[in-house]
């Protein structure tokens, strides 16, 4: 299912926005809190690394971040029309086009920090990497099968991976990268458990689309599983001190740990979404802490 990025809103007049009403708009298309974890995440990552960032390390994968956001809502609108309708796009209140703007000039905006800051071919390795697989993520990759909810799991490793790149000890960066990669991995499997009605209605062929719902389950599950197999092992084998024990498991933990038997068990996806995305973000607050 591949829409064009020209067109927008669904027929009918929509009346003017106020400005801070289409800038909260712009907003949702670019998920402020996925951002916060990207730029959380390479700051994390140079922490690891031992390496001084500036401003321009951190806004880099968020921009990037941004660009894949907002390309995902201009392309995928007629799924998003059944799975979340109250969003700016299907919801009329932007259309594609702004969305596609907001996408490139996202992606822009980065380029030119890229360029104007001096990076290592690793980190120029890196952006292109995630820019590449999110570019292809909406249509191509979220249609294949696995290949969808990877790519996107791989945007907060490599966000990790950028923030140590260049610095002292990039090493430390690896297990956290993985760890954060699997838990990504879970939640994404979980968004597409939740939209398969809708993106069938709209003749997307997604995994959980079809593979069914039983086999997605079983690999969110075993993501699960991993994401509470590493979880302790930055402080034994990634150089991690013991406060990142003392915070990650008694948050963390349970996190994924209830996403983990609440799967499958009739709890709403989106509460089973929001505890990866905590546990998530404790983990990367824990690793900042032992580092």
């Amino acid at each position: 299912m591949a829409l064009r990025l020209s067109g927008g809103s669904p027929p009918g007049p929509i009346a003017p926005l106020a400005p801070l009403a289409r800038l909260l708009a712009v907003a949702q298309v670019v998920r402020p809190i996925n951002l916060l974890a990207i730029g959380l995440s390479a700051w994390v990552g140079a922490r690891l690394g031992q390496r001084e960032i500036g401003a321009s390390d951190i806004l880099i994968p968020i921009l990037i971040g941004a660009f894949g956001y907002a390309r995902n809502d201009a392309v995928d609108l007629a799924a998003d029309r059944f799975n979340r309708p109250r969003r700016p796009v299907p919801s009329g209140v932007i259309g594609t086009r702004t969305a596609a703007i907001l996408s490139w000039g996202g992606l822009g905006a980065a380029s030119c920090l890229l360029v104007a800051y001096p990076h290592g071919p690793l980190a120029w390795g890196i952006a292109l990497l995630a820019a590449g697989a999110l570019y292809a993520y909406s249509p191509w990759l979220k249609e294949r099968g696995a290949p969808g909810p990877i790519s996107i799991a791989s945007l907060t490793s490599l966000a990790v991976l950028w923030g140590a790149a260049g610095g002292a000890t990039p090493e430390r960066a690896a297990l956290p990268a993985l760890l954060a990669g699997a838990a990504q991995f879970a939640r994404e499997g979980v968004k597409q458990l939740e939209d398969e009605a809708g993106d069938r209605n709209a003749g997307s062929k997604t995994w959980a689309v079809r593979r069914g719902a039983q086999v997605v389950t079983r690999a969110t599950k075993l993501a699960l599983v991993a994401a509470l197999l590493l979880l302790p092992l930055p402080a034994s084998s990634g150089g991690l001190n013991a406060h990142y024990l003392l915070l990650a498991l008694p948050t963390s933990g349970p996190l994924l740990l209830w996403a983990l038997f609440a799967l499958g068990s009739g709890t709403k996806y989106g509460a089973i979404s929001a505890a990866i995305k905590g546990s998530l973000f404790f983990g990367l607050a824990a690793m900042a802490w032992g580092a």
